[in-house]
């Protein structure tokens, strides 16, 4: 069976004004962290940001950065649920092979 996937997600907030604030600590961490593993981020406008893959430890490790334009509790349900239909499909996918 393969490994489970992992998933990391940094919000944070658009604008000049939030540039440099605690509000976008999530989108550096994960962008940092892209760099470091020469992870390249696309556009994903299903998963509301943009997704990179990288492997550690043998396992398959999505990121998604994406920058907040509604509320945040809004963004965070959507964000949820997408990465929830996600997971799922990914799940379907291991049972399927093994």
């Amino acid at each position: 069976m393969s490994p489970p996937l992992k998933l990391v997600v940094g919000i944070g907030n658009p604008g000049a004004q939030y540039a440099r604030t605690r509000h976008n600590v999530g989108v550096w961490f994960v962008s940092r962290f892209a760099d470091q593993q020469a992870a390249t981020f696309k556009e994903e406008k299903k998963f509301f940001g943009q997704v990179a893959a990288t492997h550690i430890d043998g396992q398959e490790v999505k990121l998604l950065r994406s920058f907040l334009v509604k509320y945040l509790h809004e963004r965070k349900r959507q964000i949820c649920r997408r990465a929830g239909t996600f997971l799922q499909n990914n799940a379907r996918r291991n049972i399927d092979r093994a």
